[in-house]
């Protein structure tokens, strides 16, 4: 990346067209996040992994022992950092969708002419999902990668460039059809011959479930926004109720409020999927032919979160027409330290599980962890009425998203007691939605003082902002380009351990070197080999900090491509 300079002291407010650094760096962030707790190593502290997968767990005499199998599902009610990372995820999703569409429109685009881009979009995500899934070393290689595996991977990689990468303007579009035709069809024949490498029959079911619901949602989310011209209720109204109709019937028999209230409306909002298997429409029983697994209308619980997410970016919208102002840097930096402590205080509050603190009607309990979350949302009514008090484009928006995440987290904190408390399932509790969304756009209001008013945020974090430019690309290169590079058996084999440091005059030359025929190492094999993995009592830090490298060298990766203008569409 070019090397920046320090900002001067005439430092203007940042608010490029169209963009918004916040949400950009908000988006950064949860990509950073995905990839960190996606390569953390084993018996960390619980609150460093997903809820419903602890390292360590209590025993009959209440002292904590290390779990049998660490990635076993179990259904206690936590909520970590890493069970934020996909709403917030999505959440950004939904608020750059009237960011996007506005700009369209304001060239002089029909919102119904608008409608097909969005279905295309949404068939793109859910190719990318299958691509995503099946170009990975651990795909190619069924978990035993290889380094042909590994250069495949990152041949595939590669070859998404020219079917997703934006490029320029003005270009003729008879070129610009060629360059996606030749995309896709390599694409397309890449999957094919990874799947007859694996002598395996392609399946649509061999997806990545993120992206897939980030296609559905985001395309729903993207439609009612079209189709609801500048009045919120209705898009409110109607995507809020489908998010309640497709959580209630995927929550467990016994939690239903309503009982089996829909399941009749079930058969026909469950058509889609008996519509994509193909098998006795062709005629034949092939894998190929069965597309079923792409849909599934309980997907569209994750409503609850597109749905405010594009109310958000209606705000969003507002803000980059306001004019920016002069705003009072200390006040709103004072006040996005408060918004972070909220989020701080909501994560170290449900990490754990504790006891009971006492009992509501029908059922309700109230744990030990409720009243600390609970006390997290008074610095967030704090930075409200801090940043209340500045009357600019800045300040009025941190205010605004500091009021509606405390309210939106409280929310999720007023239903937390009655679903057996927070967590990401499945099934997930509508807490989690509500408090994952209100702590999404607590830190987007933090966001706004760090890198849309403070000029030295923004040359630090600069390459965050533009990871979140780059968030398709990212998430691919997770496994398709980190993969490769750390996982190149290119060091030599490892000295056994129980060799002299010097041998003998008598001993041969060879002594204490490892056998010809030894594997060779990775540089991930390298940095895991030690004490901290191997050990019964091993201390897993040094590998957490190796993962923390892995995840900067990630950021940085993306962040130089969009400098270079080398971007994914998403």
């Amino acid at each position: 990346m070019p090397k920046a300079s320090l900002p001067s002291k005439a430092c203007p407010i940042a608010q490029p067209t169209g963009r918004m650094n916040a949400l950009d760096a908000l988006r950064g962030v949860a990509i950073l996040a995905m990839c960190l707790s996606g390569i953390l190593p084993r018996f960390l502290p619980n609150w460093m992994y997903h809820g419903y997968t602890p390292q360590y767990a209590q025993d009959d005499a209440g002292l904590w022992q290390r779990v049998g199998n660490p990635w076993a599902f179990d259904p206690i009610p936590v909520y970590t950092w890493v069970d934020w990372v996909f709403p917030a995820f999505l959440f950004a999703m939904g608020a750059a969708i009237p960011l996007a569409m506005s700009r369209r429109i304001e060239a002089g685009r029909k919102r119904i002419g608008l409608v097909p881009g969005v279905l295309w979009r949404g068939l793109i995500l859910i190719g990318f999902a299958i691509y995503a899934q099946q170009a990975t070393p651990n795909f190619i290689g069924e978990k035993a990668p290889t380094n042909a595996d590994y250069l495949w991977s990152l041949f595939g990689f590669l070859w998404l460039f020219p079917l997703l990468m934006r490029l320029p303007r003005g270009w003729p579009l008879r070129a610009v059809a060629m360059i996606r035709t030749m995309g896709l069809v390599g694409c397309v024949l890449f999957l094919a011959w990874v799947n007859d490498q694996r002598e395996a029959a392609f399946s649509w079911a061999e997806h990545d479930i993120i992206i897939l619901l980030l296609a559905w949602c985001g395309t729903a989310a993207a439609l009612l926004w079209l189709l609801t011209p500048g009045v919120l209720w209705p898009l409110m109204t109607l995507g809020l109720a489908v998010a309640f109709v497709a959580h209630h019937q995927g929550m467990a028999a016994e939690r239903r409020i309503f009982g089996d209230l829909f399941e009749p409306w079930m058969p026909y909002l469950q058509a889609p999927k008996q519509w994509l298997d193909l098998r006795e429409l062709i005629g034949s029983d092939r894998a190929i032919y069965n597309l079923s697994s792409l849909y599934d209308f309980t997907w569209f619980k994750f409503l609850w979160v597109a749905v405010p997410g594009v109310m958000v970016g209606d705000r969003l919208v507002r803000y980059l027409k306001d004019k920016p102002g002069a705003p009072s840097r200390a006040r709103l930096f004072s006040a996005s330290i408060l918004l972070l402590i909220s989020v701080l205080l909501g994560w170290i509050g449900f990490a754990y599980p504790r006891g009971t603190w006492f009992h509501l009607p029908e059922a309700g309990v109230i744990r030990w962890a409720w009243p600390i979350a609970a006390a997290g949302l008074v610095p967030a009514f704090a930075a409200w009425l801090v940043a209340r008090g500045d009357k600019s484009a800045p300040g009025k928006l941190m205010a605004w998203l500091s009021l509606q995440g405390a309210l939106v987290c409280l929310l999720g904190l007023l239903v937390e007691p009655w679903e057996g408390g927070i967590t990401k399932g499945p099934p997930s509790t509508l807490s989690w939605y509500l408090y994952a969304l209100g702590q999404s756009m607590l830190f987007l209001g933090a966001w706004v003082a760090a890198v849309d008013v403070s000029c030295y945020g923004r040359w630090l974090f600069g390459w965050v902002v533009l990871t979140g430019r780059n968030a398709m690309l990212a998430y691919l290169a997770i496994r398709s380009v980190l993969g490769p590079v750390f996982g190149f058996q290119v060091l030599p084999p490892e000295a056994p351990p129980d060799a002299p440091t010097e041998a003998p005059t008598e001993a041969p030359a060879d002594a204490g070197e490892a056998p010809d025929d030894a594997p060779r190492r990775s540089i991930d094999t390298a940095m895991k080999t030690g004490p901290f993995e191997s050990a019964p009592d091993a201390v897993p830090w040094p590998g957490a900090a190796w993962a923390g490298v892995k995840t900067l060298a990630l950021g940085l990766f993306a962040a130089v491509l969009a400098k270079l203008k080398l971007v994914w569409r998403s």
